[in-house]
């Protein structure tokens, strides 16, 4: 359940339903976060009031439903208030507590919850910087963390620990300590600036089985 980055996991996620005989449902809605935060959708300037009816929507259907897991995903950076106008990205402290109140709004299903965490994001799609870059792929590189494009991430672990939930930090899978790279092996990490190719999610999907098998 959440934004985009609920849906680029399908790759991975599709393999770990065969695994573990588990039926899959993906509940997203592009730059609609999980997070019970009230968003400002920036491309069209105006408050994004269909990510929240979305969302109520989706917790009364999972409610209903009782899944063995739920899965909760977002894309952190850049997204703003519909309070500010859109001028104003969420503090820490706002998207811990948004993070929050959706874990508690799903305690009626028994589900057990996990919030996959964000990815770092790029200053520019790789693809296109590999394009231009083709022999000095480094150039194409991102900081990790990046100071440029920051992240809620921080506050994501903080609401999954205080609601006893897991956390999945798959940056491990993506960059070392201090860089991410646009290549990883044979394979191209991202599509664009912060979503993983769905080749790579699908490459993916054995580590993050392991880091969900206490939910699963």
């Amino acid at each position: 359940m959440g934004d985009s980055h609920a849906q680029m996991w399908i790759p991975a996620l599709n393999r770990i339903g065969v695994s573990e005989k588990l039926k899959v449902i993906v509940l997203y809605l592009a730059r609609c976060p999980a997070a019970s935060l009230d968003v400002w959708l920036t491309p069209y300037d105006h408050d994004y009031t269909a990510c929240n009816t979305e969302r109520t929507s989706w917790i009364a259907s999972i409610n209903k439903l009782r899944p063995v897991t739920v899965l909760l995903a977002d894309h952190t950076n850049g997204v703003v208030t519909a309070a500010s106008g859109g001028k104003q990205p969420f503090t820490s402290a706002q998207w811990q507590s948004g993070m929050e109140a959706t874990i508690t709004d799903l305690h009626p299903s028994r589900a057990k919850i996990a919030v996959l965490g964000d990815a770092v994001t790029f200053d520019r799609s790789p693809n296109l910087c590999l394009a231009d870059s083709p022999t000095q792929t480094q150039t194409c590189d991102a900081a990790n963390p990046n100071p440029d494009r920051p992240g809620q991430q921080a506050a994501e672990k903080a609401a999954a620990k205080a609601e006893k939930a897991l956390y999945v930090d798959p940056t491990k899978w993506l960059c070392t300590s201090t860089i991410c790279s646009p290549i990883v092996g044979n394979f191209i990490v991202y599509y664009d600036a912060f979503h993983f190719s769905c080749t790579y999610a699908a490459y993916l999907s054995g580590v993050l089985q392991t880091a969900l098998k206490k939910v699963l």
